[in-house]
């Protein structure tokens, strides 16, 4: 699974750590970011058996690419604003676990295009665990978070978008 972002508390990073603590055999997590909060996620994942790689920072190329290698991208922020790594990896279709925060639940309808959950012990733990084996489930919430992407997010949605509102501006 992929998880992209800075390495600090607005990430909670070490709530996902404590998610899959004893997983470290079942499964690996890759973290795209740098940050002051590195030394204590990776004592976290040794202390709670995690397997945690941290991939450093890629620009943006390289990590467009990078989410075509994942199945899952998680989100466990406790705040965002425009969560881009979020957008960009349903639009590369990843099946996307976002925390219930205002700005996920703007863009992930739960089961539908992606998963939501709650920043409590074991919930994230419990949907990705429910949901995670089931393919037909899967296949079907990835083809609707690309084209949930496309449909909202795409060039021309923004150019047409951007023409709109300049065209209002102008003929004020």
């Amino acid at each position: 699974m992929l998880a992209v972002g800075r390495l600090v508390n607005q990430k909670n990073f070490s709530f996902l750590i404590s998610e899959f603590k004893n997983s470290k055999n079942n499964l690996e997590i890759d973290i795209v970011g740098s940050g002051p909060d590195k030394e204590n996620l990776l004592a976290q994942a040794k202390k709670n058996n995690v397997n945690i790689n941290f991939l450093g920072n890629l620009n943006n190329n390289e990590l467009l690419n990078l989410y075509q290698d994942y199945k899952f991208f998680i989100s466990t922020s406790l705040f965002e604003g425009n969560p881009k790594s979020l957008l960009e990896a349903m639009g590369s279709g990843c099946v996307v676990f976002g925390s219930n925060i205002n700005n996920h639940s703007e863009i992930i309808t739960d089961n539908v295009n992606g998963f939501l959950f709650e920043i409590k012990n074991n919930y994230l733990f419990k949907k990705f665990e429910l949901t995670s084996k089931n393919d037909k489930v899967l296949s079907k919430i990835s083809k609707n978070s690309y084209k949930f992407i496309s449909d909202v997010f795409s060039l021309d949605k923004s150019i047409d978008l951007f023409y709109s509102d300049f065209d209002k501006t102008l003929s004020k």
